[in-house]
C-alpha cells in the first residue's frame, strides 16, 4: 500500500541563471520520467551581498550519477 504522502505531486523549483544549459535540457526528461511539476526561476543576488564568483555543479553531478543509477538498474520505475 502507497502512503498518502506519496499521492501528492511534488515540483521543484530551479535557479535558472545557476544551472548549466545541459542541465536545463535535461530536466524535463526527469520531471517526465519521475512524474514531478517544475519551474525554472530566476535569482536576483543582493547588491549588498558579496556576488558569487563560481557556479556550483553539484545538481549537474547528481543529476548524472541518478541517470546512471538508472541505467544501471538501481532505481526503481
Amino acid at each position: 500500500m502507497t502512503p498518502a504522502t506519496c499521492r501528492s505531486r511534488v515540483k521543484f523549483w530551479f535557479i535558472k541563471n545557476y544551472m548549466s544549459p545541459q542541465m536545463r535540457d535535461f530536466v524535463p526528461h526527469m520531471a517526465a520520467r519521475y512524474d514531478f511539476d517544475y519551474e525554472f526561476v530566476t535569482y536576483k543576488w543582493p547588491s549588498w551581498l558579496h556576488k558569487q564568483v563560481r557556479r556550483c555543479v553539484v545538481s549537474d553531478h547528481f543529476m548524472g550519477s541518478l541517470c546512471q543509477a538508472e541505467q544501471h538498474g538501481h532505481m526503481a520505475p
